[in-house]
C-alpha cells in the first residue's frame, strides 16, 4: 500500500499528493478504515496469484444514495498495469455496485490525460457524462483543482455506466 501512496507514476493523476514519509501514508490507511468500518467505501486491495503484496486497488466510494450512484475508483503499481488485471478486477466491482448493493448509477473520474483509464472505462461501457460534469459545483471539488507536484492542474472528467448498461 506504501509503494501505491508513494509511486510518483501512479498518483500523477491524482488530485492526492504522494504520500510523503510511511507515516503520512499509515495516516491515509487509517482515514480508509474509518470509511471501510462506516461502509462509506468499499476497498479491495488486488494482489497477483501467489504473491501478498499488493499490486492495486480498486474501491467503490463518494456513494449518493439519493441519486443512487456510486463513484469507482482504482490504480495500479506500474510493474502492473497492461496485464489485464483491471480487466478481470472492474466486471466483478461493478456487478457488486449494481447487484448487490443496488445503486443504478457508477461514476468515474479519470483525468483527462489518463487515456488508458479511459479507453478501460470505454471497453466497460462507460461513456463521458457532460451532464453530470455540467451538474458538478467544481468548487467544491477542491481536490481536482490543486496542483500536483509538478504544479500541473488536474482535469477531471466523469465517465458513467447505468445499470441497464452492457459490462
Amino acid at each position: 500500500m506504501y509503494r501505491l501512496l508513494t509511486d510518483k507514476e501512479v498518483n500523477q493523476y491524482y488530485g492526492r499528493l504522494r504520500a510523503g514519509s510511511y507515516e503520512e501514508a499509515c495516516t491515509y490507511i487509517q482515514y480508509l478504515n474509518v470509511g471501510i468500518s462506516k461502509k462509506k467505501v468499499f476497498y479491495w486491495g488486488i494482489c497477483l496469484q501467489g504473491e501478498e503484496k499488493i499490486a492495486g486497488t480498486v474501491c467503490l466510494w463518494n456513494m449518493r444514495k439519493e441519486q443512487s450512484i456510486i463513484e469507482l475508483g482504482y490504480e495500479l503499481l506500474p510493474e502492473c498495469q497492461r496485464k489485464g488485471i483491471m480487466q478481470e478486477a472492474l466486471p466483478v466491482v461493478i456487478d457488486f455496485a449494481f447487484n448487490t448493493l443496488h445503486y443504478k448509477k457508477v461514476e468515474a473520474w479519470p483525468s483527462a490525460d489518463n487515456l488508458r483509464s479511459i479507453h478501460l472505462l470505454v471497453k466497460y461501457h462507460f461513456r463521458r457524462d457532460r451532464e453530470a460534469e455540467a451538474n458538478i459545483d467544481w468548487s467544491k471539488e477542491a481536490q481536482f483543482y490543486r496542483e500536483n507536484e509538478e504544479n500541473r492542474k488536474i482535469e477531471t472528467t466523469i465517465y458513467s455506466l447505468h445499470k441497464n448498461s452492457e459490462v
